[in-house]
């Protein structure tokens, strides 16, 4: 311990530390405990895939980390509240886990909660090294950009062997519960937030560039909004309607340049997308007879889920499910985490004989999620991070105006903050350790560091 404390207090060896302690964190999302436990009982087979050790060097390298970061932060004089709120939020799920005896031996569950540790605490540390921020969170969008890569690039390699286009929700690309890589595949609605939170970036950028550069990324954002659209995540398009509804209200530009911009970036690539995908539906079609207008709106309707598909997506059947397990199993201080998985499959095995419109194993809400893993405790406490988020947005627009900074960074934050805590409604999100967390948690402490400046 004391020779961490001595390379921690010099400042260039601190940023590395904190960098690559990060970029830990990062890679470990999507393990699990079974690529541990496979390295473990297979390690003196000499065939093993180059994967199955980085699989398992990523579910490790957490719990590596948690040691050094818990206990120096006790040692840190400034501890800020959203840090200790989360702490605490993790911690609970664990403790009563282990009263509640769900599940104790699953690491799984733990490493989560480790991971969201370790990350605060990294920012944490950062908190104190100025520009420190900016390096994170340019690792962070490095890290995003290139899952974001892979898989569009496998799309597009899939349009081309089939000779055929469509929505990806309907590709092998990201067909729910298989694997890429030796890992679990993203879904949709995951894919999409990433590419979101990508033309949030790339958005501003754009705008500030006086250079040639300028057009090479409206480009890249051009083709980032296709595959957004194909996605056909509505979650996403809430998201694009944020920004467009920040930059209307909150930029200097000439609303006739506004709407040329909106058009362009947010508009023309749906249009684009659909008309290429008209001519390849009909290309595909035997009889010319079928070359119409009414029988491409007829699969329009069939496939496209924002245009047509009014439903919850089967939410409001899950929420009602967890409203049921709340009841039967009078649950007030929670079971652990991830005791929506637990507990939705419990109650879908216990009534088989009925008919679910979906067999999710997700609460699709943070608030839910926080309830039924730490009871009234960490509800309480994620009320209270949703609080000093919402204080810091206040204070970003209202009070210090931080909108008329020419820093792409900054409005990237107060965009993602307000996509995240919308997208908590429907999802998950930051409640528990992924990539919403990381951007939730690196936006605050952005946007904190700004407001003090000002």
């Amino acid at each position: 311990m004391k020779l961490y404390s001595r390379y921690m207090k010099n400042i260039a060896i601190k940023e590395i530390i904190l960098i690559l302690c990060w970029t830990g964190c990062l890679i470990s999302i999507n393990s699990n405990q079974n690529d541990f436990f496979y390295l473990i009982s297979n390690s003196k087979n000499s065939y093993l895939n180059l994967f199955v050790y980085y699989n398992a060097i990523r579910f490790i390298i957490p719990f590596l980390l948690f040691i050094f970061f818990f206990i120096s932060f006790f040692f840190i004089k400034k501890k800020n509240l959203f840090t200790i709120f989360f702490i605490l939020y993790g911690l609970w799920q664990v403790i009563i886990s282990f009263i509640s005896k769900k599940n104790i031996t699953n690491l799984d569950d733990y490493q989560l909660i480790v991971c969201l540790i370790v990350s605060l605490l990294i920012l944490n540390e950062a908190y104190q090294i100025d520009k420190l921020y900016k390096k994170i969170f340019i690792i962070t969008l490095i890290f995003i950009n290139l899952i974001g890569i892979y898989f569009t690039t496998s799309f597009f390699l899939e349009l081309n062997e089939n000779n055929t286009i469509s929505y990806l929700y309907s590709s092998k690309t990201l067909t729910p519960e298989t694997q890429t890589l030796f890992q679990s595949t993203p879904r949709v609605t995951g894919f999409s937030r990433l590419l979101l939170l990508i033309s949030y970036y790339l958005f501003f950028i754009m705008y500030y560039l006086k250079n040639n550069l300028k057009y090479i990324i409206y480009i890249i954002l051009f083709l980032t909004n296709i595959m957004i659209y194909i996605c056909q995540s509505r979650g996403a398009f809430i998201g694009e309607l944020l920004i467009i509804i920040y930059y209307i209200i909150l930029f200097k530009d000439k609303i006739i340049k506004k709407i040329f911009k909106i058009f362009i970036i947010f508009i023309l690539p749906i249009f684009f997308f659909e008309l290429t995908n008209y001519f390849f539906y009909h290309s595909d079609k035997e009889s010319k007879n079928n070359y119409s207008y009414s029988s491409y709106s007829s699969y329009l309707q069939n496939n496209n889920r924002i245009m047509n598909n009014q439903s919850s997506s089967g939410r409001l059947e899950i929420w009602s499910n967890c409203f049921h397990i709340l009841k039967e199993n009078k649950i007030i201080f929670g079971v652990g985490p991830q005791a929506d998985r637990k507990l939705l499959n419990e109650y879908l095995f216990k009534n088989k004989g009925k008919t679910f419109q979906v067999y999710e194993n997700n609460s699709s809400n943070a608030l839910i999620y926080s309830y039924l893993s730490g009871g009234i405790i960490s509800l309480s406490l994620l009320l209270l991070i949703y609080f000093l988020t919402i204080k810091e947005l206040f204070k970003s627009i209202f009070i210090n105006k931080l909108y008329d900074t020419k820093d792409p960074v900054t409005h990237f934050s107060i965009n993602t903050l307000f996509f995240l805590i919308i997208r908590s409604i429907f999802e998950n999100s930051f409640s528990l350790f992924g990539i919403d967390f990381c951007f939730f948690s690196l936006c605050y402490f952005f946007l904190v560091k700004k407001n003090l400046k000002n």
